[in-house]
């Protein structure tokens, strides 16, 4: 796994992906179940770069194992969920991005609060007010914790930008 991070944070996609290939074929000693998360959700993160958003959204769901409504128990879990969904946000195929809007939104519902359910609070928020929900996409962005940190701070931001873009508007 040492080698597979080292390859990508080098911006060597190509061997980071072959690697992870390797691991999951199991060339470096078998994987469990939950052991194979990681190195697909690498795979993954390398693909967007070698192949695009739409080879990779797949291999991202794959860390899920066809949980897509939620039950994550990882961070590996999460952080591939709020990456398939947002990658898939902006794939062409209309099915994939109404998978990407149901997994943005379970996201949001999950009971753990954590760097990508945040994330996506904030991706679905703005998704909102640009389809011209506006007022359902400021009220999500008002429910972030005061422990959420600097999402709140982002969350806030948005908020007075909304403010002054759409004052006097209606949904």
């Amino acid at each position: 796994m040492l080698l597979i991070d080292f390859y990508y944070v080098t911006q060597r996609f190509t061997e980071a992906r072959h690697m992870a290939q390797r691991m999951l074929e199991g060339k470096a000693g078998p994987l469990t179940v939950s052991g194979r998360a990681y190195p697909q959700f690498a795979l993954a993160a390398a693909m967007f770069w070698t192949d695009g958003r739409a080879k990779a959204v797949p291999e991202y769901l794959k860390v899920l194992q066809g949980r897509f409504a939620g039950g994550w128990k990882t961070v590996t879990e999460y952080r591939a969920a709020y990456c398939a969904a947002n990658l898939a946000r902006d794939v062409a195929d209309p099915k994939t991005q109404a998978q990407a809007r149901s997994i943005l939104a379970a996201l949001v519902r999950s009971p753990d609060q954590n760097e990508y359910t945040y994330k996506a609070r904030i991706t679905l928020a703005r998704d909102l007010v640009k389809e011209g929900h506006w007022a359902e996409g400021v009220e999500l962005l008002k429910t972030f914790p005061d422990k959420s940190g600097p999402y709140k701070d982002l969350a806030n931001y948005y908020l007075a930008k909304y403010a002054k873009d759409y004052a006097g508007k209606s949904n």
